[in-house]
Order: C-alpha cells, then structure tokens, then sequence
C-alpha cells in the first residue's frame, strides 16, 4: 500500500489540514473525510510543473495539495486514466439545443436583421444631411485623388445632357449633379455620393466605345443613391449607433455619424447584396429605355481588364465595383432575351 502526504482545505475552519491518501494494491484510494473508496485513476489530478504543488480533486469536491510528485507520477503510470464514455445526457441535450438556437439567432441577426435595420436608418437620415455628408466625401476625393477633367468642353457638355436625360424630372430629395474628374490613382472608374453627386472619370469615359455603355454605369450608380446603399454601408459600421437607433428610434445619432466619417466613405465598398440592386436597377432602367444590356456586360468587362492590372493600392478602391463573370453573364443573358424579344 502507499500512502501520499499532504494538505486538505477543510472548508468548516477554513484552513488546511493534514492529510494521507492510502492507494491499496488495487488502485483504489481510502479518504478519510469519506466512507467509501474511489479508484485512483479517477481522480482529477494536476499536470506536474517541475517540483510545484500538486493537486487532486476528491470525490466530495474537497481540494488536496502535495508536493509527493514522484510518488504521484509512479501511481499515474501504474493506474492510468481510462477514457470515459461520451454520454448523451438530458442536460447535454439542452445545452447543444441552447447552442443551435443562439448561433441561428445570431446567423438570422447577421444576414437579415443588421440590413433591415440599417435600410430603416438610412431612409430616416434628412436630406440636409446627406447633402452635407456627400459633399464632405467629394471634397475629399477632390483633395486625394481627383484632378480637373481634361475633356473638351464639347464633350463635357454631351454628357452632361446624358446625364439629365436618366435622372427624373424631379429630383426630390437627391441633388443630382455629375462631376467629371480625371484620377491616374483610381483609373476608369465611377463613384456615387448619398447626395446625389455623381463623379466620372475621364478614363472610364475614354475607355467606352459609345455612349450607352457610360449611360449603363451611370444608372448603376444612379442606383446607389436612391436606394441609399452607401449611407447604408456606414451605419453597418457602427454597431453601437445601429443598436440606438433600433430600440429608440432616435436618428440623431446617425446624423452625427454620417457627418463625421466621411473618410469612410471613401474608403467604404459595397456588399454583395447592394451590387445586385444596383445591378438590377440598371437592368430594369435600360430595358425600359430600349438599351441593349449587352453594353454594361461590355463595360464591366473593360473595367475588369482594366483594374485587374492596377497595383494593391489603386485596387483597394476599385474593390467597391467588384466586376465578376457571374454579373457580367447576368447581362449577357438579359441582352439574349431582349434582342429575342424585338
């Protein structure tokens, strides 16, 4: 028999007393503070830290201390941990149950709530704020990264006209303006600001064969600003303003947000989900106009070319007009039921 010294916690004084585990030849453990014998490999014991303190759990929860290691260790080997069985308990079936539901609730939160919400949000944002918000953001690309346009005045004037024939009559809210600027950072690109504010570059315009093909892009991003999407993108960011504004209702915080982050608008791209309601909206708007899809496909697949030859710095920015063959074949397709419908 062996027997191992140490300390036991005796929790009614509140101090350590002393202490022998007597392990028999069997394995099996006699405790003095219990009635009835534990098998040693059943024990709960410490792993070994050099010559530190030792510590095993008793069958009664009470806690015993030994600085016996090798003695220990001799025991550990003679009477091995045996692997438990994994039970399935009623218990153990609550709380895996508790485990689904919250990660359900967290996944139904994630992809339906946070949108949902943040589309509220945005529509209750005033139309001061985002003229204010989307000329903070122009002036910051015109700070960075634009430079004057070096297009004819001729040419200018023509898509300017183009323009104004895709917006509606009526602006409402929105402050349609087009703003044509050259970037040799952002290349062929177009950028649409929650104002209404629409920058195009001379490098997309030069990078067209024709005018439809701009008017596509256009209603693309004339898309991103009635549907909101990147006021939208900039509550997503801040779960803390998202949370005040769904269980208060108060836009206040929101304002502020909008009008103090405009450099995350810059930099902001947009999510899978808004791509295809700008990509729809351009759809359904060039059907209506009699324009063959097939000419933002040809578009997208320019900038495609375009863009995917640019350092990882310019293309940061492009990230936020992601051009994929699946959108592209989208259009392909459209423009294969249009010409099969003249």
């Amino acid at each position: 028999m062996d027997t191992i010294n140490g300390l036991y916690l005796d929790v009614k004084t509140a101090s350590k007393r002393a202490m022998i585990l007597s392990v028999d030849d069997q394995g099996m453990v006699s405790v003095p503070t219990s009635q009835r014998k534990v098998a040693f490999n059943q024990l709960e014991i410490s792993p070994r830290i050099n010559d530190s303190t030792r510590f095993i759990t008793l069958p009664n929860g009470l806690l015993f201390e030994t600085n016996d290691n090798e003695l220990v260790d001799r025991l550990a080997d003679r009477f091995p941990h045996k692997p438990n069985n994994f039970l399935i308990t009623p218990s153990l079936i609550i709380r895996l149950v508790i485990l689904v539901l919250v990660l359900l609730l967290s996944w139904a939160g994630i992809r339906f709530g946070i949108p949902s919400a943040s589309y509220n949000a945005a529509m209750m944002v005033s139309p001061e704020t985002l003229v204010q918000q989307g000329k903070a953001a122009l002036e910051g690309f015109d700070e960075e990264y634009f430079e004057p346009s070096g297009l004819s005045e001729e040419r200018q004037s023509e898509l300017q006209s183009l323009f104004h024939e895709l917006v509606p009559d009526e602006g409402g809210m929105y402050d349609f303006r087009l703003h044509l600027r050259s970037s040799q950072t952002l290349g062929a690109n177009a950028f649409a600001m929650p104002s209404g504010d629409i920058v195009l570059t001379d490098e997309l315009v030069a990078l067209a064969a024709n005018d439809h093909e701009i008017r596509s892009v256009l209603l693309h991003e004339l898309a991103h600003v009635e549907l909101r999407h990147g006021t939208q993108s900039l509550i997503q960011t801040s779960a803390l303003v998202l949370a005040v504004v769904v269980f208060t209702g108060d836009i206040t915080s929101v304002n502020a947000l909008l009008l103090a982050t405009p450099a995350l608008l810059l930099n902001s791209g947009y999510s899978r989900r808004f791509e295809e309601e700008a990509d729809q909206f351009s759809l359904d708007h060039m059907s209506l106009m009699n324009i063959d899809p097939i000419y933002f496909a040809q578009m997208m697949a320019k900038l495609k070319e375009s863009h995917g030859e640019k350092d990882e710095e310019t293309s940061k920015y492009w990230s936020s007009h992601p051009s994929s063959d699946d959108r592209i074949e989208k259009f392909e397709k459209a423009s294969e039921d249009f010409n099969r419908l003249k």
